[in-house]
């Protein structure tokens, strides 16, 4: 059943990588010292804005021969850049993800709403604090993690200190991320992510496929198609879920489809509309 969830939410991208693919962080112990003294931080390349009130929102698309799901609308997901200020006491970006599930299979198979925010540093853009608040079925759970990238480490509910290897993403962040890859670099990239419901990391290689043009939302845009392939337990990229992301290849680096699937079925998610320029409120400065 947990593939079926993860299959309808369109999530598997981020949130429904392989037990396999996940690797047991190390905790600090007591005494051991977590800083990362005269570490020098290389600011990223700033290829994709934030923009203060964009909101995207999908629609996902199931196919699930064994549950009778053929091309049905079963979940959306929306992405938003909320907010610029102070958060928990430092400048940061509030970016929303929410992913629900809709209609016949939230009435009958599965009621989701999952709500992750996380707080960017708008100059490194690396979290430093993730908040998830998941409502699945009759389950409901809060986690909060917060990042200290500097000495390496990860605190989850203010709890356990996790030894991090290196700059370490949120998975709902990750999105944000790929968007700002360099399309015009490398063809293959490894992005660390820190799940934070079971406290594990997550290494996804992407890999750039080529360049298209697709039908979205009524409009024909380039995109730059992109594989996401996490690590398996041996350190290879596993291509079996068969992820696939589509970006627009223009200043506002929209994710316009996510696709994938396994044995038990596929999924898409597509970019319902195009955000109009009254959708969006204030552009960050240049290098933001």
């Amino acid at each position: 059943m947990r593939i079926g969830i993860l299959l309808l939410v369109g999530w598997s991208w981020v949130a429904g990588v392989s037990a396999a693919a996940q690797q047991r962080p190390r905790v600090v112990g007591p005494g051991e010292s977590s800083a990362a003294n005269g570490r020098v931080v290389a600011l990223p390349v700033a290829r994709h804005k934030f923009v203060v009130g964009e909101k995207l929102v999908y629609g996902v698309r199931v196919t699930v021969p064994s549950l009778g799901l053929r091309d049905a609308p079963v979940a959306r997901f929306s992405t938003e850049v909320v907010e610029q200020g102070m958060f928990h006491g430092r400048e940061g970006l509030r970016l929303l993800v929410r992913a629900e599930t809709i209609g016949f299979v939230k009435a009958t198979l599965f009621d989701l709403d999952d709500r992750f925010v996380t707080y960017l540093d708008p100059v490194t853009r690396l979290p430093y604090r993730a908040e998830a608040d998941l409502k699945e079925g009759g389950r409901v759970e809060r986690t909060v993690t917060v990042f200290d990238q500097s000495g390496r480490t990860a605190q989850v509910n203010g709890g356990r200190l996790i030894k991090l290897s290196g700059d370490t993403y949120d998975l709902a962040g990750l999105l944000w991320t790929t968007r700002n890859l360099d399309f015009e670099g490398p063809t293959t990239i490894r992005l660390s992510a820190l799940n934070e419901r079971n406290g594990t990391l997550v290494t996804v290689e992407i890999e750039r496929l080529g360049r298209e043009t697709l039908e979205v939302a009524g409009q024909t845009v380039p995109v730059v198609q992109l594989a996401l392939r996490p690590l398996d337990a041996n350190g290879k990229p596993s291509d079996e879920r068969r992820i696939r992301l589509w970006i627009t290849d223009d200043a506002y680096r929209y994710a316009v489809r996510i696709t994938g699937g396994n044995e038990i079925g596929e999924f898409k998610a597509e970019l319902s509309r195009f955000p109009s320029r009254s959708d969006t409120l204030e552009a960050l400065p240049s290098g933001k």
